[in-house]
């Protein structure tokens, strides 16, 4: 019954969207503060939380256009200006990048799935956001890794029921 349906404006989408990377941003360094005995830099916890919300929202969400759309949002509601959105965006492709090689290394498999956790956590827990899995292989812990794995298996699907939910329930703006 589509004729019941509320739509949603492009705009209301894109901050139901923002509401939950924000969730997923605070899980994400209550999760590594707590589970790992983090002793790392606060502010650089903060900045890969940020960005691996992201990561996790835009792979939920398909569409090339959107993510840069979702991502232009997110900077104009943090405050980067031009110059600022600008490096955060390289920063954001380089972790990208990472997260992305080892998702497709473990869809289909969810025992390889150890091998995102394993990125994961040597981004976030280890603070090397320099690391490329194309050259290295992560030096992470076991346990750590398996709660990352829990960490990303539950938000992953708590975004995946979020956006079917949305789609149940509203008509979604079109690109088009």
């Amino acid at each position: 019954m589509d004729t019941l349906k509320r739509s949603l404006t492009m705009n209301e989408y894109l901050d139901d969207l923002l509401e939950q990377r924000m969730l997923i941003e605070n899980a994400i360094k209550e999760h590594v503060k707590e589970k790992t005995n983090f002793t790392g830099d606060e502010s650089l916890l903060n900045l890969e939380a940020r960005i691996f919300s992201l990561w996790l929202i835009s792979l939920i969400v398909k569409d090339k256009e959107f993510k840069e759309m979702f991502h232009q949002r997110f900077c104009n509601a943090v405050g980067l200006d031009k110059i600022q959105t600008q490096l955060f965006y390289v920063q954001i492709r380089r972790r990208h990048d990472n997260y992305d090689y080892s998702y497709s290394y473990s869809i289909g498999n969810h025992h390889k799935g150890y091998f995102l956790a394993s990125v994961m956590s040597e981004i976030i827990v280890n603070q090397n956001s320099d690391f490329s899995i194309q050259k290295t292989r992560p030096m992470t812990d076991f346990n750590i890794d398996l709660g990352m794995f829990n960490f990303f298996s539950f938000w992953f699907n708590n975004i995946r029921d979020f956006t079917d939910k949305l789609k149940e329930n509203y008509i979604l703006p079109s690109l088009n």
